[in-house]
């Protein structure tokens, strides 16, 4: 339903179109939960047994663990290629046009809310962001995280500039796929697949930024009390469970 919604309020799709794109998503999903979800879970229950025997969690299993989770994105957006280039060749000029309207407005908003101009006023932001998705993962939150956090903001605050540029770069290369349609479908599978990479002029750098967070990840596990860490196995558990739940509906449907 949010992935409807999302491309109407995107494109501004026609009835036509939005039926196709509801469609299209029902397939999709069935897909996503016949093939992709119970292996995600498998996936998943290893790092939960990973996490559970110890021992502590280093930096570079952080960034093995993120770098499969950029491989997963692969066969989806293969999947999802051949539908996404028969919606975008119907689009008009003025759909695009929407979209690019969207992008700006979506800017904005993320530079007032997430990435303000004011070099104190983005690390306050990023702090607060940081401790609020690692208390959703932990709970409450020790003094020691907390400090890590603050500490994390501040040496990854050199970054800011990589941070905006990606986010631009990705909507530049959106706008860029759908002009090449309908001649150059390659470009737009492309583009797909690599949406998440940050672009060659950056790939040192994001690597980089990449790895600061995989250590602070790291770290802040390694600070975790027991109450914590049972709050975060519960968490995976829940996903585990629901990922099984949903590829075995799919299975029993087909």
């Amino acid at each position: 339903m949010w992935l409807s919604w999302e491309a109407n309020r995107t494109w501004d799709l026609d009835s036509s179109q939005s039926s196709a794109v509801r469609t299209q998503l029902g397939q999709w999903q069935g897909w996503l939960q016949r093939e992709q979800m119970r292996p995600f879970a498998t996936w998943l229950q290893t790092i939960r047994q990973r996490l559970r025997e110890g021992p502590e969690l280093s930096p570079a299993e952080v960034t093995r663990w993120r770098e499969t989770l950029t491989q997963w994105w692969l066969p989806i957006a293969r999947h999802l290629s051949p539908s996404l280039i028969q919606l975008a060749k119907t689009l008009t000029p003025a759909q695009i046009e929407a979209m690019r309207n969207r992008f700006e407005d979506a800017n904005e908003r993320w530079r007032r809310d997430v990435h303000p101009p004011s070099a104190r006023a983005r690390a306050a932001r990023r702090e607060e962001r940081w401790n609020e998705r690692t208390s959703w993962l932990f709970g409450e939150l020790n003094a020691q995280q907390r400090e890590l956090i603050r500490l994390h903001v501040r040496d990854v605050a050199s970054f800011d500039a990589l941070i905006e540029a990606q986010r631009l770069e990705r909507q530049r290369r959106i706008s860029l796929a759908l002009a090449a349609l309908p001649t150059n479908e390659a470009q737009f599978s492309e583009m797909l697949a690599g949406i998440w990479l940050a672009d060659a002029e950056n790939a040192d750098a994001a690597r980089q930024l990449a790895l600061a967070n995989d250590a602070i990840a790291a770290r802040l596990f390694a600070a975790a009390s027991p109450t914590q860490r049972a709050s975060l196995d519960r968490r995976l558990g829940n996903w585990i469970e629901d990922l099984n739940l949903l590829a075995a509906r799919a299975a029993k449907s087909s």
